[in-house]
């Protein structure tokens, strides 16, 4: 499959249906986004009710890549313009999704949490440069994982923005 567009939606929906297993996380991901640098959002609720009190939003960019079989180390190119702007919104979530070429329906959803700190490090690496490597996890499947990966990148972001 070579159609960009139905690759990137194969991944967002995927990261959807992810998140969307835990409680407290709400995903907000447009399909055909067209924003600059991010491509939605994640909202992380106080309780397990999805209300408009007391939200958190963690912006986050999903990418996807077709691979004839799935790498043994997971990185991603990231355009160093991105990163600043991930920089000056206090954080972001990467996601890149890697999705089997031979049967669509098999993915893996990997992930990098961008804090200020981060960023600020890697922007010193990259004098000259247009894009930089980052290194990507295995996003987990256990529920509890995940929102706690939301929940510190919230915390160390507030932090390291302030």
């Amino acid at each position: 499959m070579s159609n960009n567009k139905k690759i990137e939606e194969m991944a967002v929906r995927a990261v959807e249906e992810s998140v969307e297993k835990v409680d407290r996380l709400e995903s907000n991901i447009p399909r055909n986004d067209k924003s600059p640098s991010w491509d939605g959002e994640i909202f992380i609720h106080k309780e397990n009710d999805i209300t408009k009190k007391d939200i958190i939003r963690i912006p986050v960019q999903v990418n996807g890549r077709m691979c004839e079989k799935f790498p043994k180390k997971y990185s991603y190119s990231i355009k160093i313009n991105d990163l600043k702007n991930y920089l000056m919104d206090g954080g972001c979530i990467l996601f890149v999704v890697y999705i089997d070429k031979n049967n669509i329906d098999t993915r893996k959803i990997y992930y990098a949490v961008l804090t200020p700190i981060g960023i600020k490090e890697i922007l010193t690496e990259t004098k000259g440069k247009i894009t930089k490597a980052i290194e990507l996890r295995e996003f987990p499947k256990d529920n509890k994982q995940k929102l706690n990966i939301f929940l510190n990148c919230h915390s160390n972001s507030q932090k390291q923005y302030s």
